[in-house]
């Protein structure tokens, strides 16, 4: 199962990227989570799944927790919620950033590790639901990936 001392491994691949918006109204207090990309929607054994999840902030406070859950429709037992601690960057008003989070499935890269497949003889088929809060205790809008079938073999 994924750990929470693996935290800093899942974000060292966090690109925060700083910018001044043009648009006032394109940022509220309340984080925004937008999906951008994911590496692959079929995980194979011995490979990482990578999202790409943009996000932004009016204050700029997003260093808080990160929820990710993994909803398998076809088997319950393969369904999990890991909550991460996002590393501090320095806070600035109207932050935009994309977070890249990764997971390593039976590869060994270091990276928070997927377990297979629970059920026997299925694939998971499953979606990855983010949930962004700041300091502030604010809480963005849960984004949900597109479906992800992971692979047994």
């Amino acid at each position: 199962m994924i750990t929470v001392q693996r935290t800093k491994l899942l974000f060292a691949s966090l690109v925060c990227i700083l910018s001044l918006a043009c648009k006032k109204d394109t940022f509220t207090t309340k984080p925004q989570l937008t999906f951008e990309s994911v590496n692959t929607t079929t995980l194979r054994p011995r490979s990482i799944l990578t999202f790409s999840i943009g996000f932004t902030d009016r204050e700029g406070d997003v260093e808080d927790t990160l929820t990710i859950r993994k909803i398998t429709r076809n088997c319950a037992q393969s369904t999990f919620t890991a909550r991460y601690r996002v590393p501090s960057f320095p806070a600035v008003r109207n932050t935009r950033g994309t977070f890249e989070i990764s997971f390593d499935y039976n590869l060994g890269s270091g990276l928070p590790g997927l377990p297979g497949p629970q059920c026997p003889g299925r694939n998971d088929s499953s979606v990855y639901q983010f949930i962004l809060k700041d300091k502030a205790g604010n809480v963005s809008d849960t984004l949900v990936s597109p479906e992800i079938v992971q692979t047994r073999n």
